[in-house]
């Protein structure tokens, strides 16, 4: 699970501010998703005791994309087990398990994947992006 995150400052998609909360957070990233080329396909879609912020679909690859939020930017040693430990982990394995299931005919995935995307959201900062693909390092599913 050592994954090397991409960073990144950058601006919101729309209006002038960064958001500002986790729900925000998600929009503003569901957005870089979809101006990536990605299809947005489902948002906070809960299931067995879990929630997946969203799930995208670009090119045979699905996506199951977790979305923190920070006030300030977290250090980077230990941040994916910090902010995705075991009990998540699991989780998001077993959100993402129903969702294919559920999905079972009409999505023809080839690639599944786990991303992490952390917003630090300081006040009058500006917004700084971690990314993390395949955070998870190619978790078996299905």
């Amino acid at each position: 699970m050592a994954a090397v995150p991409s960073t990144a400052k950058a601006s919101p998609p729309y209006g002038t501010s960064p958001p500002c909360n986790g729900t925000q957070a998600e929009q503003w990233v569901a957005h870089r998703y979809r101006q990536q080329g990605w299809e947005i396909l489902a948002q906070n879609y809960r299931r067995r005791g879990t929630e997946l912020d969203l799930v995208a679909f670009k090119g045979g690859t699905v996506a199951f994309i977790e979305v923190k939020a920070r006030k300030e930017l977290v250090p980077l040693v230990g941040i994916v087990e910090a902010l995705l430990p075991a009990a998540k982990q699991a989780a998001l394995q077993r959100g993402a398990m129903t969702f294919l299931q559920e999905n079972e005919g009409r999505l023809a995935w080839k690639h599944a994947r786990f991303d992490l995307v952390v917003l630090a959201l300081a006040p009058k900062a500006a917004l700084q992006v971690l990314f993390f693909p395949d955070v998870l390092g190619g978790a078996r599913i299905g």
